[in-house]
């Protein structure tokens, strides 16, 4: 079967993208012809692992390009022709490829995977300015809510206008988890669910710290809730005062979280080591005592928070999103409400302080991970869509 996938990004940062890497390796290592399609837009020289490049930015232009990327188009058209997909697969063209690609793909199996709530809202997060969850419809309420700038407004409404013109040329739409499908619905996009994957890797032989430690592992953004964690440091501090918080990631928001920790009892108890690669990652996530999703948003999914469950580290997550689907609190790990300082301090400090039921919760999340959360269940799971949609008489023009 030949698969093609269509991603804004093809460079491994974000949950989203690693999804993307993990389902074309997956599918090729069953035998199937599965290429990438995205942008040729590259943080870092040799990471971009997309078959198929078209122009892409990450400068001021962005607006007006996630609404009309003639190069996306006209690359799409292209590949379609040469390479001729059983399947089109999209994961994310709202902010980079635009919805020019769509009428393309009319007339082709293709099928929607809504990583998020791009479709529906323009900054993609269904929140507002002070990550409370954002219950209204697109349109007038995003500039009055002042959730995208007055500039950009007429573009981004121009952009979900032609999503929902042209959503019918998808012969299937899939959730990455129960929230975004109810979410989704209620803004009338219907959709099953096939959850985001992870691999299930042996347990690294990786001793755990010699002092109670904390992960994070995330983008560094406000809605992340990293400030959040820090309050909870404090915290946590009175209770273990040779605790330490180690932050792995990059964004908008390190600088302030690097003030805020340089401040009163986090001094010295707060290390920022940047970007990992994923192997590094993972060696961190064995090492650490828990690990810490703070979210104040509802995350679409929360593939960080199962990727800490694969090697076995407690998690303590938000009870938000689709952190509640992966997270059976007190079983695999404890939820917290989004923005509660204290609370969130209460489970970390339960955790470091019981190094029975740290083992016991970690245990049980590798399992979980392993039962229901699995990149071999994910990829099967979509190759039975595939065999379904392909079950349909094709029409492409």
């Amino acid at each position: 079967m030949k698969i093609l996938l269509l991603s804004d990004y093809a460079y491994p940062a974000g949950g989203a993208e690693h999804m993307v890497l993990r389902l074309r390796d997956g599918l090729r290592a069953r035998g199937h012809d599965a290429r990438v399609l995205s942008t040729d837009i590259e943080p870092v020289a040799g990471q971009n692992f997309a078959d198929y490049r078209c122009a892409g930015t990450t400068s001021g232009a962005r607006t007006l390009l996630q609404t009309a990327n003639p190069w996306a188009a006209s690359l799409v058209r292209r590949v379609l022709a040469e390479f001729d997909p059983d399947i089109v697969h999209v994961r994310m063209f709202l902010t980079q490829l635009s919805p020019l690609i769509l009428k393309p793909l009319r007339g082709r199996r293709a099928l929607y995977h809504l990583a998020w709530y791009r479709a529906i809202c323009p900054t993609g997060r269904k929140a507002l300015p002070d990550q409370s969850p954002c219950t209204q419809t697109w349109g007038r309420a995003c500039l009055d809510n002042r959730c995208v700038p007055k500039r950009d407004w007429p573009l981004l409404m121009h952009q979900l206008h032609s999503v929902r013109r042209n959503l019918n040329v998808f012969r299937a739409v899939i959730a990455n988890s129960g929230h975004v499908r109810d979410v989704m619905a209620r803004d009338g996009i219907a959709s099953d669910v096939i959850y985001n994957g992870v691999p299930i890797p042996a347990l690294l032989d990786a001793p755990k710290h010699a002092e109670p430690t904390v992960l994070y592992a995330g983008r560094l953004t406000p809605e992340k809730g990293c400030q959040t964690l820090l309050e909870a440091m404090e915290a946590v501090l009175n209770v273990h005062p040779s605790a330490h918080l180690r932050i792995a990631g990059d964004g908008p928001f390190r600088a302030e979280l690097e003030a805020r920790s340089r401040q009163g009892a986090l001094a010295n108890r707060v290390l920022f080591l940047g970007h990992l690669s994923q192997d590094d990652l993972r060696r961190e996530t064995r090492r650490a005592w828990l690990q810490a999703a703070p979210s104040l948003w509802d995350e679409p999914f929360g593939i960080a928070a199962l990727d800490a469950m694969v090697q076995a580290c407690p998690v303590v997550a938000s009870a938000a999103g689709g952190l509640a689907e992966i997270v059976v609190d007190g079983v695999t790990g404890f939820l917290t409400p989004p923005g509660d300082a204290p609370a969130l301090a209460q489970q970390i400090a339960q955790i470091l302080g019981d190094p029975i039921l740290a083992g016991a919760i970690g245990a049980a999340g590798r399992a979980r991970a392993a039962g229901c959360f699995s990149m071999n269940r994910c990829v099967e799971d979509f190759l039975t869509l595939y065999a379904r949609l392909m079950a349909e008489p094709a029409t492409v023009t």
